[in-house]
C-alpha cells in the first residue's frame, strides 16, 4: 500500500512517442528505479539518465538485472566502479542474477527469493513516512535547484528558438511582400488581359458576352496569383531549408492544418474561392448602382460587372 510501480518505456526505444513518454514518466516519479542488465550497463544511454538523476538529485535505486553467476561478482564489481567514478557510489545497487525462470523458455516470474531485497527497499519507501516524505522531497528540491544549473542552457535555448522564429517569419513575409509588390504592378500593366482574357476584351460587347469576359478575367486573375503564391512558397522553401528549425518543417504530404506546408490544391482552391467571391461583389456592386438609375437609360447590371472588372484589372480602350 502507498506504492505505485509504473514500467516505463526504454529510454532508448526506437520510436520517438516512446521515449518522451519514458521522460515524463521519470520525471513525475518520486523514486527512481534504473533497471539494466550485465550486457548494457555500460551503455550510454542509461549513464546519461543515471547523471540526470544526479543533477536532479532523485531518489534512485539500480537493478543489475539477469547477471550469469559465473561473473555475478566481476560484473558487480565493474559496476560499483563505474558508479562510483561517477560520484553515485552511495547509490542502493540490487544485483539480480540470471536464472532459468528469466530466459526464453522459463515461465518470467523469478522466485521471491530474488527480488526480496529489492522488494524491501521499496517496501521501506512505501510504508515508512519518514522515508517516504524524504523521498519526495528529496526529488522535488532537487529538480528546484537543478534550475540554477539549467536555467542558463534553457536561456539560450529560448533565445535561439526566438531568433530562429524571427528569421523564418521574415522570410516569409519578404517573399509575399515580394510577390504582392509584383502582382499590384502587373495589374496596373495589364498582366491579367492575355491570352483567352485579351481576347473576350477585345471581342466584347459584340463578339462576347459579359458573362464569358467576366469568366475569362476571373480565370485570369486566379493564375496570376497561383503562379505568385508558388513563386513566393519556393523562396521560402529555399530559405528555410538553410536553417535548421526550417528543415524539420513538413513540406509536403500534409495541409497546412495539420502543420505541414499544404498540397498545391490548398493554395489554388482558396484563391479560387476569392476570386469568385470579389466577382460577386463586383456583380452586387453593379446591381446596387443600376437599380438607382432611371431603367429608361439603365445598362444591364452585368455589363457594368464586366466593364468595372475589366478597368480594375488593367483594361484599356
Amino acid at each position: 500500500r502507498g506504492l505505485a510501480i509504473l514500467d516505463a518505456p526504454d529510454i532508448d526505444s526506437l520510436v520517438v512517442r516512446n521515449r518522451v513518454l519514458a521522460a515524463e514518466l521519470i520525471c513525475a516519479a518520486d523514486v527512481w528505479v534504473m533497471v539494466t542488465t550485465a550486457s548494457r550497463y555500460a551503455d550510454a544511454v542509461p549513464w546519461h539518465l543515471l547523471r540526470t538523476a544526479k543533477e536532479y538529485d532523485a531518489a534512485l535505486v539500480t537493478v543489475l538485472d539477469r547477471v550469469p553467476h559465473q561473473v555475478i561478482a566481476e560484473v558487480s564489481r565493474q559496476y560499483a566502479a563505474l558508479l562510483t567514478r561517477s560520484g553515485l557510489g552511495d547509490v542502493p545497487r540490487f544485483t539480480i542474477p540470471e536464472l532459468p525462470e528469466s530466459t526464453g523458455g522459463g515461465s518470467g516470474l523469478l522466485p521471491a527469493s530474488a527480488v526480496a531485497p529489492l522488494r524491501a527497499w521499496l517496501a521501506h519507501r512505501a510504508q515508512d513516512p519518514a522515508a517516504r516524505q524524504q523521498a519526495v522531497g528529496r526529488t522535488a528540491s532537487g529538480v528546484i535547484e537543478s534550475l540554477n544549473v539549467r536555467m542558463p542552457a534553457l536561456a539560450s535555448a529560448v533565445a535561439a528558438q526566438y531568433a530562429a522564429s524571427v528569421r523564418l517569419t521574415a522570410a516569409v513575409d519578404e517573399a509575399y511582400g515580394k510577390e504582392a509588390t509584383r502582382i499590384r504592378r502587373r495589374l496596373k500593366n495589364g498582366a491579367v488581359l492575355s491570352g483567352d482574357a485579351r481576347t473576350r476584351w477585345r471581342g466584347y460587347p459584340l463578339y462576347s458576352s459579359p458573362e464569358e469576359l467576366l469568366e475569362a478575367l476571373v480565370d485570369s486573375l486566379v493564375a496570376l496569383l497561383q503562379c505568385s503564391v508558388s513563386a513566393a512558397d519556393e523562396q521560402i522553401r529555399t530559405h528555410w531549408r538553410r536553417e535548421p528549425a526550417g528543415a524539420l518543417f513538413r513540406f509536403e504530404g500534409a495541409g497546412r492544418e495539420a502543420g505541414g506546408w499544404g498540397p498545391a490544391e490548398d493554395v489554388e482552391g482558396r484563391i479560387a474561392v476569392a476570386v469568385r467571391r470579389w466577382r460577386r461583389v463586383l456583380e452586387e456592386l453593379a446591381d446596387e448602382e443600376v437599380r438607382q438609375l432611371d431603367r429608361s437609360v439603365a445598362p444591364a447590371p452585368e455589363n457594368v460587372a464586366a466593364l468595372l472588372a475589366a478597368a480594375l484589372l488593367g483594361g484599356r480602350r
